[in-house]
């Protein structure tokens, strides 16, 4: 595409690694892989953990970016060329909501 609407963001506000398998299933509800992707994943690179990344997310109000080669292929992080406005970011959760979730993902 010629250009790329943003429309949210998100900090990282905790990191663990794992690579035991049945965590990784307990965490089913609150990852987006499905459990042929971690299967796989796991098999694929066996002395590689997993690194499971809390994400503190908001909603922007839309904007839309130049597409750049640099962002295509597969890649979990780009570094966007311009800016965009973080003004009005609104959070997706409410503090206690997050908090709730953090605890019980902390908890498995």
């Amino acid at each position: 595409p010629e250009t790329i609407m943003i429309k949210s963001w998100a900090q990282i506000t905790d990191v663990w690694s794992i690579s035991d398998p049945e965590t990784v299933e307990k965490l089913m509800p609150y990852h987006i892989w499905n459990e042929q992707f971690v299967r796989d994943r796991l098999q694929w690179k066996p002395r590689q953990p997993l690194y499971l990344l809390l994400l503190r997310v908001y909603r922007l109000t839309p904007q839309s970016i130049t597409y750049d080669r640099d962002y295509g292929g597969c890649r979990s992080w780009i570094t966007l060329k311009s800016a965009i406005s973080l003004e009005n970011s609104n959070l997706v959760l409410t503090d206690d909501d997050y908090l709730k979730l953090v605890q019980k993902i902390k908890s498995i």
